[in-house]
């Protein structure tokens, strides 16, 4: 059994993880149960697990880095079981010109792809709905593209 929680530990230390994330580990280690309850509540105690702290890390780099928008970072937020409310305390925390600048990335890069596709291609929106922007966020965008 040390040998799974210095495993476990490890596998923390590596980068920020739910607790969801960490008790699907536990059990690829047949470890469930009390037992796995147990050693969930060692690793918050000694601060290897940090809801808080996964959530702010998971917003900033899937923002910045991957340049997803608000309802796919919040979607897989939630399928990794964080409560809505510190979910709503670190997207609140996105700034929203940043925001609008990555949409405006997603956008012209999909269209420097896409040269023979026009701005309101429905290819374009679904493409910005599987990254996460809200119609209502990117519609004025390519709107204010198509008049240009």
């Amino acid at each position: 059994m040390k040998e799974v929680i210095e495993k476990i530990r490890k596998y923390c230390a590596y980068q920020d993880r739910a607790e969801s994330e960490v008790r699907l580990k536990l059990r690829q280690y047949e470890v469930t149960g009390a037992e796995a309850d147990r050693v969930i509540a060692d690793l918050k105690e000694d601060g290897f697990i940090d809801e808080e702290r996964f959530a702010e890390s998971f917003v900033r780099g899937k923002t910045n880095a991957k340049k997803w928008g608000r309802e796919k970072i919040k979607s897989h937020l939630l399928a990794k079981g964080i409560s809505t409310s510190i979910i709503e305390k670190y997207m609140s925390e996105v700034n929203p010109e940043q925001y609008r600048q990555n949409l405006r990335e997603t956008i012209n890069k999909w269209l420097r792809l896409h040269p023979d596709q026009p701005a309101e291609s429905p290819a374009l929106y679904r493409h910005l709905l599987s990254k996460g922007y809200a119609y209502h966020d990117f519609k004025p965008e390519i709107d204010a593209l198509s008049k240009s």
